[in-house]
């Protein structure tokens, strides 16, 4: 969990040192007020101290999102492959949440080529097409973000 949160980071830096780059405004919204906004949306106060029902939310919101301009774009940071099920879940949620306008784009960012070759079946499978998803490395991520320093 504290890789997840510190390679997290270390992408969010990343895009916003080539947005700065590009001298294109950099806006990001944090997981901690993803999922803020989540609870006050769908949570009542009782159910925000339903444990059991806490626990899932992470797997409700993306790990972060940024917006370029009038697009917003849901991010994964992807470090261990996960079920069958939860892929076709997360799948199905974000197809929809494109389809609904809350996203632009899904960005998932992996840490290796065997992540990225099973979050494309399962994008795949799920309907989503190059105009919805996108992945990309990890490390090649954070080195064009060292780079332009």
């Amino acid at each position: 969990m504290l890789q997840h949160q510190i390679t997290m980071n270390d992408c969010i830096l990343a895009f916003k040192k080539l947005s700065e780059s590009r001298s294109v405004p950099f806006e990001f919204i944090s997981e901690r007020e993803l999922r803020s906004n989540y609870l006050t949306q769908n949570f009542s106060k009782e159910q925000r101290r339903n444990t059991t029902m806490l626990k899932k939310v992470p797997d409700r919101i993306p790990d972060f999102v940024l917006i370029e301009g009038s697009k917003k774009i849901a991010c994964e940071v992807e470090l261990t492959v996960k079920s069958k099920k939860r892929y076709e879940e997360k799948f199905e949620r974000y197809k929809d949440e494109i389809l609904n306008n809350e996203y632009s784009i899904i960005r998932y960012l992996c840490s290796d080529e065997k992540i990225i070759q099973t979050v494309d079946v399962f994008a795949a499978d799920a309907g989503l097409d190059r105009s919805m998803f996108q992945r990309e490395l990890i490390r090649r991520l954070v080195d064009s973000g060292s780079k332009k320093q």
